[in-house]
């Protein structure tokens, strides 16, 4: 599951929306997300690392800075996956967007973006 999470290239296999993340020349990332029609893109940065249990991410788009953690709890069977989206550094327009539009439709995704990361890692165990 860890190298599922902390492939960030690879999260286009799991992410609900249309999603492509590429490594840039400084060592950091950039990933091109399309959200109702419209593009998103971003950069991102890797906080934390702390296999099998922890992936830390910061991302910084036209909407705001936000860090994204993943924690994983080691289970015999199934799946254990905790997202947290904390947004760091917002505007006062972005944090209005943030409550009035991003949250109610972000979180959704999220969820779905989870369950379908644990089926991929179902189906990778299975084989």
């Amino acid at each position: 599951m860890f190298s599922l999470v902390s492939d960030l290239e690879g999260h286009r296999r799991w992410a609900r929306d249309d999603l492509t993340v590429t490594r840039t020349d400084g060592g950091g990332f950039e990933s091109r997300a399309v959200v109702a029609g419209r593009q998103f893109t971003a950069r991102i940065e890797i906080e934390s690392v702390e296999e099998p249990t922890r992936f830390v991410f910061r991302v910084t788009d036209e909407t705001g800075v936000y860090r994204h953690t993943f924690d994983l709890l080691g289970r015999p069977t199934g799946c254990r996956v905790t997202r947290r989206v904390e947004a760091l550094s917002l505007s006062v327009r972005q944090r209005v967007l943030f409550w009035l539009a991003l949250l109610p439709v972000r979180r959704p995704a999220l969820r779905v973006s989870i369950a379908r990361l644990c089926d991929l890692a179902e189906s990778l165990e299975s084989i």
